[in-house]
């Protein structure tokens, strides 16, 4: 950082500030420390379950049986670097020292970049609930249809049903949009008044069933796939699209395509997905193509808002606490540039988060 700049300090110090007053998604999730440096790691083990035995009786003492409980090992890799370029006046060095302008241009930048560090780290959350590729038993309305107060339950029971859940390590995450799905339930019980100012730790528009509920516009209403492949079965009505592992798409959900250069292969209209592998998803098409049946480079659309239930303590992240900032003269030009940038890693565990679907910018 230029400490010769008297921005560079205002800046500096506007972001420490912002560390203390805001609270993003991600602090949600296990703090493993900051992250120092990219490429740097960290295990998280998990264990088998153990067998309870009887160990004594009227008798005495009975033999037990000693078992092996050797730890998996589930890497979380500071492998994300993201940042942010903004041209800044020049004329601010002589008029406003001080840097009225660029430290409130580095508050908004840090806004910016914690939305994005949010959806990455929801994104893992639904890649988590995924289940490895194979089923959607994480998943609660995969469909997006109308939130009911049944599939508040459903989630709930499928996280508490995992064994070492307990409730004070959970928090429902919401979009604004299926938060106000959930204000329209009759069983919707606000038990802690509206936030109206600061508080300690992450601030809760109240509880649903006894745990606590976050509202997060970094959460999606609409999860979009990009540089798909697609396979058009003209036999079996059918088109199969290649993405990325981690996708978090399960049958049931609705998706459109879009951004392919032959036409059969974009569906405008949404249609069900009838099954997923990790990197695959299958979806109905009833085009008859006569032309290629394949085609790359296209883009799925899942219209749908992802919300969910987290279990805080197998969510795991690392993250520096504030962006590395610096303010870069421009010597050909009458302007500065203001560069933010972090780096970050996450990872969850199956099971982690329960996912509940509610319709898309609807109620």
């Amino acid at each position: 950082m230029a400490i010769t700049d008297p921005r560079s300090k205002w800046v500096l110090a506007k972001l420490i500030d912002q560390v203390s007053t805001t609270y993003p998604l991600h602090t949600l999730f296990t703090d493993l420390g900051q992250a120092m440096k990219k490429g740097e790691s960290v295990d998280v083990p998990t264990r088998n379950n153990v067998v309870i035995e009887q160990a004594s009786n009227s008798s005495g003492t009975l033999a037990m049986t000693v078992q092996s409980n050797v730890p998996t090992s589930n890497r979380l890799t500071v492998d994300k670097h993201y940042g942010a370029i903004v041209e800044i006046p020049k004329m601010n060095a002589i008029f406003d020292l001080e840097g009225a302008w660029s430290d409130e241009e580095a508050k908004n930048v840090k806004i910016e970049i914690e939305d994005f560090i949010d959806q990455e780290h929801w994104d893992t959350a639904i890649g988590a609930a995924y289940n490895a590729g194979t089923t959607s038993s994480y998943w609660v309305n995969a469909d997006g249809s109308a939130l009911q107060k049944e599939h508040i339950g459903e989630a709930q029971a499928k996280m508490m049903n995992q064994k070492g859940v307990r409730k004070t390590d959970l928090a429902w995450v919401f979009n604004p949009w299926g938060m106000e799905s959930v204000r329209q339930l009759p069983a919707w019980q606000l038990n802690v008044g509206q936030t109206t100012g600061a508080e300690i730790g992450f601030p809760t528009v109240g509880f649903l069933n006894g745990i606590p509920v976050v509202e997060s516009q970094s959460v999606r209403d609409q999860r979009v796939l990009t540089g798909v492949a697609s396979v058009i079965d003209n036999t079996a009505m059918t088109q199969v699209l290649t993405v990325a592992s981690g996708h978090g798409i399960v049958a049931g959900m609705n998706v459109s395509t879009s951004g392919f250069s032959l036409a059969d292969h974009n569906q405008a209209t949404a249609v069900a997905v009838s099954d997923t592998t990790a990197t695959t998803i299958t979806i109905e098409n009833m085009s008859m193509t006569t032309g290629a049946l394949t085609d790359t480079g296209g883009t799925a659309t899942c219209n749908l808002t992802m919300n969910g239930l987290l279990h805080r303590r197998w969510a795991f992240s690392r993250v520096q606490q504030f962006p590395g900032v610096q303010i870069v003269a421009q010597s050909g030009q009458i302007s500065d540039e203001l560069q933010c940038d972090t780096i970050f890693g996450t990872k969850a565990l199956a099971g982690a988060a329960i996912m509940v679907g509610s319709p898309r910018e609807s109620l």
